[in-house]
């Protein structure tokens, strides 16, 4: 009963659809789009030597909780892959623990840039069942450089509806050992239904697997930073809110090696109040701002949290009862009552396993005696 229990509610909150992408002779690079030429941004290092990513502060599960909106796959979103190896390396429930969390916990650095404004965002994931669907891709590539060109070219990875977010496998190497690399567009056009990033099928790739880099390689693909933009590199960063990777930084700022001739790498945003670990856009001028200043740069240019890949609906925890009310049928052949619909729907959008139901229910006094085994005391 366990195991059935355990398929059914994983059929319900996510599933993945299992590919091979072999190496082709020769794969195209990144083309042009209706005249606009791939940005070039370069990929995003690797934290440096004795800093690592802070460990993101544990919010209320409804403020950590991804959107549940529709049916999950309508329109513009953001399907997750893992990209692995071979069965060897497959997709566990350990991985798909830490990919969700990751991606949580970045969208949580959205959430909290948007509210320093007033507003709400939230990444519009791929879901199911209002849980993170994980797609599958086995890859035969030899290194992850190689990985990116054919995903990049890839039939299963070109829905204009789409940006593709590959956690890839260590399996993997990478010759340039860093954080993430992300396929962008120059575009500065406002309008989100014509800017091309809005329908480039760019693919994102996470090799460190941390949710900065996750949020840092998800504001590439959706348009940031262009070149033109106040307090932009000529590489798709930024210079005035510090380094990414230092707590309380600019997600999309670092020394990309371009920076105006004599301008030096600063963070104007050390008082900001309010901000979260990790947040977009230092002074809401640059490349971020869901309430800009009328006839500012970005309420004229190219602002991603205008992008279509970005929700402003709240969470709705109602939207992942009947998965719990599955767990509870199959494990105490009821349906949940209220505050465990609620405590359990809330823990699934906060990213924990629907494994984790499972088993917390089969523990219960109340399972044991339903099928017939004594009492734990």
């Amino acid at each position: 009963m366990l195991a059935m229990a355990v398929m059914t509610l994983v059929s319900v909150i996510g599933s993945g659809v299992v590919g091979v992408e072999a190496a082709s002779a020769a794969t195209p690079p990144m083309a042009d789009i209706d005249g606009h030429s791939p940005a070039p941004n370069v990929p995003d290092p690797l934290p440096p030597q004795g800093r690592v990513e802070a460990p993101a502060t544990k919010a209320d599960a409804a403020q950590m909780a991804l959107p549940c909106e529709g049916d999950g796959k309508g329109g513009k979103r953001i399907q997750v892959v893992y990209a692995h190896r071979g069965a060897g390396d497959a997709l566990t429930a350990s991985k798909v623990n830490e990919i969700r969390a990751n991606a949580v916990t970045a969208n949580g650095y959205l959430l909290g840039s948007a509210r320093q404004v007033g507003a709400r965002r939230n990444f519009r994931f791929v879901t199911k069942g209002c849980q993170l669907d994980i797609a599958d891709l086995q890859s035969t590539v030899p290194d992850s450089d190689r990985l990116f060109e054919v995903t990049s070219a890839s039939a299963r990875f070109s829905s204009p509806d789409r940006v593709y977010l590959l956690f890839v496998s260590s399996a993997f190497q990478h010759p340039d050992r860093v954080a993430g690399q992300t396929s962008t567009y120059a575009d500065d056009t406002a309008s989100p239904q014509r800017n091309v990033n809005s329908y480039s099928a760019n693919v994102a790739q996470i090799f460190n697997w941390n949710p900065k880099t996750v949020a840092h390689e998800l504001g590439h693909a959706l348009g940031a930073v262009q070149a033109g933009a106040p307090g932009a590199t000529q590489r798709g960063h930024c210079w005035d809110g510090g380094d990414s990777w230092d707590t309380g930084s600019d997600i999309m700022c670092y020394d990309d090696g371009s920076l105006p001739p004599g301008q030096a790498l600063v963070n104007l945003c050390t008082s900001d109040a309010g901000r979260p670990a990790h947040y977009y856009d230092c002074k809401k001028d640059t490349y971020f701002n869901p309430n800009p200043a009328p006839g500012s740069y970005l309420a004229t240019h190219w602002n991603i949290a205008n992008s279509l890949f970005m929700t402003s609906a709240d969470v709705d925890p109602a939207r992942a009862y009947p998965a719990v009310d599955d767990a509870f049928s199959a494990i105490l052949g009821r349906r949940a009552d209220n505050a465990g619909r609620l405590y359990w729907a809330s823990k699934l959008l906060s990213g924990t396993g629907p494994e984790r139901i499972i088993i917390a229910l089969t523990a219960t006094t109340e399972s044991q005696r339903r099928n017939g085994l004594p009492d734990k005391n």
